[in-house]
């Protein structure tokens, strides 16, 4: 993108306009196909902010994403015009400038006169003449994940069409940054602890495989790896790698961990400029580093940081792979506790065992009766429960709910409303709904007088039918926050999607410790919870949409984790069933079609794996007008090559049988 094309602001404004359904709705299909065919986050940033700026003429467009364990906001993406200006702020704190404000509050902004906004804090941006600037939120089960943001020099009129479609474009883009970052936490989760006589080299061993992932996944030179010690305040150097094996990083030669600056703020700090204008601690670094990244490593019982080297200034802008980067570190934080524990006690743990309140059965619940650790409770899937929650809630497939172990029906409710609220209020995961917020998807198009008397009805409705008769001294289910209303999420409920959420994110910690078998039955245990897309009858509603992507993402995963773990485990009949359940859930998924023509190749089954081909290549061709991606067609040759050794070595065969009758 050159600055020709709208250096006159005028020039600019006449090129824009209303943003028609039909343009967004091809541009949203384009920036589906580009995500779903990348498997480069960066990558798929870059596509997503180049289609936006397409569509909306903007002149800048910026992606944020939320970094662990700060929850700051960092830039990750930036393309458009003046990006210096633009890259004044790469990060921001929780309720601080635009990008903080959207972490506080999970809503857009939008303004027209940035110049006079104070709470716009880039003032070289406001420099440039840019006077208009939409930021939309990216969502996932934590929260805001990140915010994708556009701006322009000229007031734009027609700003709230604008605002709709990049509000579209933010859900396939959250599903590619969760499905990216659990890609890269993948890296690390499957390493599995070697016991040894002596801890020490064992860690390093584990932290060599954290490191190496590390740097491949930053695109860095080299990096090193140090922890705190265990009894001392200093660190000491872990391993190295690249560029750093010669001066393994600054060596901390501040003495004390608390001179780190990464581990005293609990964030991640980039060091680029001039090496006078680097934090104190850090500037005896590697001198042929033009850049540093360095990300806390922290756990219960780790503490440490990770320092990744560059000798150029690629990646741009600087923080572009802090985000990503530190949810690498919160796994790998994970995994080397672990291996350290299995390694001193020679007995592996796992991240529940620590600060966990023993229970009967399953152990310390979370939230109104859902288990914080283990496989999720009998109820889930279907078994007796020894003590049923007041409200026991299923949200996929045919939404249902189940007071005092008894199904209600929607003559439950006199208001027929009064689910549909509910729905939104459980979506919105205890985070309080404002009254008007909720009357503009009950009735989009009602007289807001009128539909604001409704909606009292409607909650007392709701109140009414959900109270249960066996525990009246129970919290109530809904709560009123001044001018909104909340779901209450410590009420003794349960809810199948918290059991499905906990249950995957409870494997990978069996699994990140390496207890594979254990992980293997958990796994299995949340896929039995998918019995459908979530709130599969709202299909067409904007208020669940993105929820329901992200789930569907999750369970995508799991399926591919259980038959990752079964191909391993030599069960390929298995692994076929897992990976045709993820057909049925996407068929246009062509990494699935891949793993399923393997599985069944493994299995022997090569017919199948031929005809598996054909129906992928089949499928890309009539949805989507591609091709299928090198990787499949190398597939195919391979299986296809197999069965021309296959025919040889049997004709081969034949010809020694009757060679040796004649002879005989």
């Amino acid at each position: 993108m050159t600055e020709s094309r709208t250096s006159n602001p005028e020039a600019a404004r006449d090129l824009t306009g209303p943003i028609s359904v039909s343009q967004a709705l091809s541009t949203i299909n384009s920036i589906n196909s580009a995500i779903t065919h990348s498997s480069d986050l960066t990558q798929a940033l870059n596509d997503v902010l180049d289609a936006v700026l397409r569509v909306t003429h903007a002149e800048g467009a910026e992606v944020f994403l939320r970094e662990e364990p700060s929850r700051d906001m960092v830039l990750s993406a930036y393309r458009g015009l003046f990006r210096g200006s633009f890259y004044q702020i790469p990060r921001f704190h929780p309720g601080i400038g635009f990008p903080g404000l959207l972490a506080a509050t999970a809503e857009p902004i939008v303004t027209t006169n940035l110049p006079e906004d104070s709470r716009y804090l880039r003032s070289k941006v406001k420099e440039k003449g840019f006077r208009s600037y939409v930021c939309v939120p990216l969502m996932d089960d934590g929260g805001v994940l990140g915010s994708l943001n556009i701006a322009y020099r000229h007031r734009e009129e027609d700003i709230l069409s604008h605002l709709q479609f990049l509000s579209w474009a933010a859900s396939p883009l959250s599903a590619a940054v969760q499905l990216g970052r659990l890609r890269v936490q993948d890296l690390i989760a499957r390493y599995q602890a070697e016991p040894g006589p002596d801890p020490e080299p064992g860690l390093d061993h584990v932290l060599n495989h954290v490191l190496e992932k590390m740097v491949a996944a930053g695109q860095a030179d080299g990096g090193a790896v140090m922890l705190r010690h265990p009894l001392q305040e200093t660190l000491r150097s872990g391993v190295t790698a690249g560029v750093f094996q010669d001066t393994p990083g600054c060596g901390f030669s501040c003495g004390e961990a608390g001179g780190c600056p990464a581990l005293a703020r609990r964030e991640s700090v980039v060091l680029v400029g001039p090496r006078r204008s680097w934090e104190p601690a850090c500037r005896a670094v590697n001198q042929g580093m033009k850049m540093v990244v360095c990300v806390p490593l922290l756990a219960d019982g780790v503490a440490g940081v990770i320092a990744l080297g560059y000798r150029g200034l690629s990646t741009l802008p600087p923080t572009r792979n802090v985000g990503m980067l530190s949810a690498m570190a919160a796994r790998a934080a994970l995994v080397v506790r672990n291996v350290a524990h299995y390694l001193e006690t020679q007995e592996p743990a796992t991240s529940g065992d620590r600060g966990r309140t023993p229970g009967k059965g399953e152990g310390a619940l979370h939230r109104g009766g859902v288990p914080a650790t283990g496989k999720p409770p009998q109820t889930a899937t279907g078994g007796p429960s020894e003590s049923p929650p007041a409200l026991d809630i299923r949200c996929f497939g045919r939404f249902r709910i189940y007071r005092d172990g008894r199904l209600l029906r929607p003559s439950n409710f006199p208001r027929r409303k009064a689910l549909t609220a509910l729905k939104i209020l459980i979506t919105r995961q205890g985070k309080p709904i404002p009254k008007d917020a909720l009357i503009e998807f009950l009735w989009p198009e009602g007289d807001p007088e009128t539909a604001g008397n409704r909606l009292y009805g409607v909650i007392h409705a709701l109140r009414r039918g959900l109270e249960s008769q066996k525990y009246p001294g129970a919290p109530p289910f809904i709560l009123t926050d001044g001018d909104s209303y909340r779901f209450n999420m410590q009420a003794p409920y349960r809810l199948d999607v918290d059991e499905f959420l906990q249950g995957v994110k409870r494997g990978e910690e069996l699994e990140a410790g390496g207890d594979v078998g254990p992980a293997l039955k958990v796994y299995r245990a949340a896929a039995r919870l998918y019995t459908g897309d979530f709130l599969e009858e709202d299909r067409y509603s904007d208020w669940c949409s993105p929820e329901r992507e992200y789930l569907r993402e999750r369970y995508l995963f799991l399926l591919h984790r259980i038959a990752l773990l079964l191909a391993e485990n030599g069960e390929m009949e298995n692994c076929v069933k897992y990976y045709r359940r993820a057909l049925l859930a996407d068929n246009l998924r062509e990494e699935t079609h891949r793993e399923l023509m393997r599985c069944l190749w493994r299995a022997g089954r090569r017919d199948e794996a031929l005809r598996q081909y054909r129906t992928c290549r089949a499928l890309l061709a009539d949805e989507l007008g591609v091709d299928p991606l090198e990787e499949t067609e190398n597939l195919y040759v391979q299986v296809l090559g197999d069965g021309c050794r296959d025919s040889r070595s049997q004709t081969k065969i034949e010809v020694s049988r009757t060679v040796s009758r004649e002879i005989s």
